[in-house]
């Protein structure tokens, strides 16, 4: 009995303190409660998990993602020879990337929580306004905040994702990369522990798994044109705006397979380190010897992943 009254009483504290700040914009109350309520380990870069204690739902899929294992991963301890290879690791345990205006021109490693990966610090710690940032203008006691649409901008992305930002750049479209690999899930509270999550109302979040996400059939366009006893095959990115595959380390690559009548079997293989990657809207050619096409099949395969996953399967047979 006496839990529930306290719960009720704390909900009608912070009900009375939304309506002095935002109906009498009382500064100097709110920045009052602001230092009252502060947690200042909160402004010293702390673990993922201690950001978790209150964005429980975002940290939750923050752990699902390749952010998450950026550091650990085996794959990334193995491609850096057991992190001896000093160019990988920025990238891999970013110090935050804010800098006094916009963003840093290169990531630089950090110096704790390795083990932590690309997490909520990297993208939403600002050293120098010593807040967190975000698309939404939201009071927190726990910490300041600040309102800054750079947070949902390609550039943020691209101080880790140089080749695939510079690519995106030259694709000159509107959609930016958390337009793909943010994807909205709703209306959702942002925190997840009281009083706060009482406090604010519920707001539009997008995941924070960061899905690698894999071009559709309809993404690849493809071509046929027979002349002079050749098959001349032609592949245009139309769906995705940057390089197909892409990448600034590592190997993904992108199989074309082409089966022909008599059982043979020829592949193509476009990847960032060949330099023939499917850059986007700009079709590029293959000729064979037309000995009869029955099938082409279009699979990829991440640097990280044994096996390639299929794209597309179409089927020509005979004329």
């Amino acid at each position: 009995m006496v839990g529930h009254t306290l719960i009720i009483l704390t909900i009608i504290f912070f009900f009375l303190l939304n309506f002095f700040f935002f109906s009498f914009s009382s500064c100097s109350l709110k920045n009052f409660v602001s230092n009252v309520f502060l947690e200042e380990d909160l402004l010293q870069e702390p673990h993922a998990e201690r950001c978790g204690s209150c964005h429980k739902d975002i940290h939750k899929d923050f752990k699902k993602s390749r952010h998450a294992v950026a550091w650990v991963a085996e794959h990334f301890k193995k491609e850096s020879k057991n992190y001896t290879d000093e160019k990988c690791l920025p990238c891999h345990a970013a110090k935050p990337i804010w800098a006094s205006s916009g963003f840093q021109e290169e990531p630089e490693l950090r110096e704790k929580h390795f083990e932590d990966g690309i997490y909520c610090v990297t993208c939403h710690f600002d050293p120098h306004r010593k807040g967190m940032v975000g698309p939404y203008d939201v009071w927190s006691p726990p910490h300041p905040s600040f309102q800054d649409n750079k947070i949902k901008s390609a550039e943020l992305c691209g101080v880790c994702h140089q080749e695939t930002y510079s690519e995106w750049v030259e694709a000159k479209v509107d959609k930016t990369c958390s337009d793909c690999h943010m994807p909205k899930i709703g209306r959702k509270h942002l925190t997840q522990k009281p009083p706060m999550s009482w406090f604010h109302s519920k707001k539009e979040v997008s995941s924070h798994e960061f899905p690698a996400l894999i071009a559709k059939k309809e993404d690849i366009k493809i071509d046929l044109l027979r002349k002079d006893g050749n098959l001349i095959l032609q592949l245009e990115n139309i769906g995705v705006p940057h390089n197909l595959p892409t990448a600034d380390q590592g190997n993904p690559k992108l199989y074309i397979f082409l089966y022909w009548e008599d059982g043979e079997k020829e592949t193509i293989v476009l990847s960032p380190q060949k330099e023939n990657s499917l850059e986007y809207k700009k079709p590029i050619s293959f000729v064979f010897q037309d000995k009869g096409l029955d099938m082409i099949e279009i699979k990829r395969r991440l640097s990280w992943k044994e096996e390639p996953e299929l794209i597309s399967s179409l089927t020509y047979g005979k004329d």
